[in-house]
């Protein structure tokens, strides 16, 4: 087949990052796993597994538990799993995974972020140790996703040197343009594409 635009992207990606010399690539798979271009690499250090939903059934599978299967083709021996899955159909598929891997298998610890404000600008939170830590990413959901980066560093603290502080720096200068984007505040304008 005639390689897809997301498998070329794909490709000078890894060169990028190959004559960058980069430590540490975040990559994300295109829309699965198994068949995804992003697979060809050795066993990563840590996959991370968001929330499986029914997304790219021609392609991926019909049910829950079949999207679960595709999507945990990219775990390999040697590698750790963040799971945040919260269906059963696809924990237990990811689970079964792991187990035939033998790999370990984490959750992000939800319940230990604390919203403590919240404004169309930004949210501070308390994560476990982490106290006051500034988002400034905006909505709710983004609760998820704070807990589930400081349990994916703190899984990754035993490969690479990442500080508790980098951890905090690091959630702070995240940003996503375009996303829920304010561009001025008086008038109020935000851009959300």
């Amino acid at each position: 087949d005639h390689p897809t635009e997301f498998e070329l992207v794909t490709a000078i990606g890894f060169e990028y990052f190959f004559c960058k010399k980069a430590d540490i690539v975040v990559l994300e798979a295109g829309m699965g796993g198994e068949l995804d271009s992003t697979n060809v690499i050795p066993s990563p250090n840590l996959v991370i597994i968001t929330e499986i939903g029914l997304d790219h059934t021609a392609f991926l599978g019909k049910t829950i538990e079949e999207i679960a299967k595709t999507k945990t083709g990219v775990i390999k021996e040697g590698t750790k799993v963040l799971s945040f899955a919260t269906c059963e159909d696809s924990e237990t598929v990811i689970r079964k995974k792991c187990g035939e891997k033998n790999v370990p298998l984490y959750n992000p610890d939800f319940e230990k972020v604390v919203l403590k404000e919240s404004s169309y600008e930004k949210l501070c939170v308390d994560v476990g140790e982490y106290k006051d830590v500034e988002v400034f990413l905006s909505g709710k959901y983004q609760l998820r996703n704070v807990a589930g980066v400081v349990k994916a560093a703190e899984i990754l603290k035993s490969d690479f040197n990442i500080s508790g502080e980098s951890i905090v720096k690091g959630i702070k200068k995240a940003v996503w343009h375009g996303r829920f984007e304010t561009l001025c505040n008086n008038p109020l304008f935000i851009t959300d594409g």
